[in-house]
């Protein structure tokens, strides 16, 4: 049964393949002309993430049967990598035995930005450096971490996800030892998501999920207990795989556990206006890896989840009418920081939604001023009508009836439909990105925190 859901859910991820013409169709023409370019002579994206999936899934499944559970059950899990940023990671038990999870492109996209900015921080490319590191930790207590910068590349990793639904972000150039344990990481926290959705299954969790793997599940069983149960068996099984590939040390898990709780955390905290359930908060969840961790680990371990959790928490901040604290210049001036097109022509736009979050909302109203239904619709949601609104943008009411209510809700939902109102079509998406934003502002004031 897993085999059929899944076949049926591979669609979104083979969708991607287009996203090229996409940009061309809306008139970002260097945009698309340099994913082409890049693209060229490389193998088949969408097939090379789908096959990095599978072997990270079979490396879980293969940890989870020498950690003890019943092989038959385990093989029998099937995983579809998504394309988009409307799951983060979901699993769904069938009464076969099979289980479906579901892992979106976004999660992998989050552990490679954390796995860089913690291996630089980790190693340093010489040994005169890292015994200066060594040093001042044994000093201070501290160590040396880029919170700023991993606060600027989070946002916009955000930024893009929200306004587009693509998982796409800055690459920060390492020399080839950070390089190393950077992919490391990503692999053990990658790992660590699987294995966590697989826990679940393993353990009689999903079959009592609330919660089928739909667009928008940003959570699991909703139930704490059973998602820190789920958190140690896949801290284990993460050791387990690490043990019988013997790459790295094992004392690196610990670091790759890390990555994976404050990218499910991110993702929730960032992705998602309404997230109906939720993992536990953070700090039991690190209490729990804490006691897997050996003790001559654990100073490392806590020492690097401060910035990792303060960087993760400034930049998820989107409450409207908040200020964010994001030095969004480091993505310009800072050396190591590798652009390509759409990011550079992206940076003001997001810069720009940015300022828009920092309004009250009728100074979002005024933003709609040169587009007078938009202006008028927006008026009328401030004085409590959102059926005129609706007319008036024309949308259908049930969309703000639907909004009011829908649990999960990510933020792409509502501004993915709102960049699709007639009145901007003769703009391209990244100048209708703010005006959408300036929109989507006043719905979550009026509409969905209401």
């Amino acid at each position: 049964m897993a085999e059929q859901a899944g076949a049926e859910r591979r669609g979104d991820f083979e969708s991607s393949r287009g996203f090229p013409d996409e940009l061309e169709a809306d008139g970002e023409i260097e945009a698309a002309r340099w994913y082409r370019e890049t693209l060229a002579g490389l193998p088949d994206p969408v097939r090379t993430i789908e096959d990095h999936y599978e072997a990270l899934k079979d490396s879980v499944v293969e940890a989870v049967v020498r950690v003890g559970h019943d092989p038959e059950r385990v093989r029998s899990v099937v995983l579809v990598p998504q394309s988009r940023a409307t799951v983060s990671a979901s699993a769904e038990s069938y009464p076969d035995g099979s289980a479906l999870v579901l892992i979106s492109n976004a999660v992998l996209g989050l552990a490679e930005v954390y796995g860089q900015h913690l291996a630089r921080a980790v190693m340093k490319p010489n040994l005169r450096t890292f015994l200066k590191k060594g040093a001042r930790f044994l000093r201070t207590g501290r160590v040396e971490f880029d919170t700023e910068l991993l606060t600027a590349v989070l946002r916009h990793n955000s930024r893009v996800q929200r306004s587009f639904n693509l998982a796409q972000t800055f690459m920060i150039g390492m020399e080839p030892v950070q390089l190393r344990l950077a992919e490391l990481l990503s692999r053990h926290a990658m790992r660590f998501v699987i294995a966590h959705e697989v826990a679940h299954h393993v353990l009689g969790h999903a079959g009592r999920s609330h919660l089928a793997p739909v667009d928008g599940v940003a959570s699991c069983t909703g139930e704490q207990q059973a998602e820190l149960e789920a958190d140690r068996l896949a801290y284990q099984v993460v050791l387990a795989a690490q043990q019988h590939d013997g790459v790295g040390l094992p004392s690196q898990v610990p670091l790759g556990a890390l990555v994976a709780i404050a990218v499910l955390h991110y993702a929730e905290s960032s992705l998602f206006l309404r997230t109906g359930v939720s993992h536990p908060p953070v700090d039991r969840r690190l209490g729990v890896l804490w006691q897997e961790v050996p003790f001559h680990v654990r100073p490392t371990f806590n020492s690097y989840a401060l910035p990792l959790f303060e960087a993760t928490d400034r930049a998820a901040d989107f409450v409207q009418g908040s200020r964010p604290d994001v030095d969004w210049a480091l993505l310009r001036t800072r050396p190591e920081v590798q652009h390509h097109p759409f990011s550079l022509m992206a940076h003001d736009v997001f810069v720009r939604c940015d300022e828009l979050q920092a309004l009250a909302p009728d100074q979002l109203a005024e933003q709609l001023g040169p587009w007078p239904a938009l202006h008028e619709g927006a008026e009328a949601l401030l004085d409590g009508r959102p059926g005129d609104a609706a007319r008036l943008w024309e949308l259908s009411p049930t969309w703000f009836d639907t909004w009011k209510t829908q649990a999960p809700l990510a933020a792409y939902t509502v501004r993915g439909r709102l960049q699709r109102v007639p009145a901007l079509q003769d703009l391209t998406p990244l100048l209708r990105c703010p005006v959408a934003e300036a929109m989507a502002g006043l719905v979550e004031h009026t509409i969905i925190r209401s």
